[in-house]
């Protein structure tokens, strides 16, 4: 599991949409997809192993009560 810190990596647009003042440039998309393929820990991106997120399934049984 790859994740990316992709945060730093935007372009302020000249006028805000509603809520939205910036954007992904192409030269931002491509460095987040290098970084992907890269597969390699860097300082935005951190590698764990698929069971650190996982979950285990446990049945809690309770006596009946009378």
């Amino acid at each position: 599991m790859q994740l990316i810190d992709a945060t730093q990596w935007y372009k302020p647009l000249r006028k805000k949409l509603g809520k939205k003042n910036c954007e992904l440039s192409e030269e931002d998309i491509r460095r987040v997809l290098d970084t992907f393929l890269a597969f390699e820990e860097t300082e935005q991106s951190k590698i764990f192993l698929n069971a650190a997120f996982g979950y285990w399934k446990v049945t809690v049984e309770h006596p009946l009560r009378l």
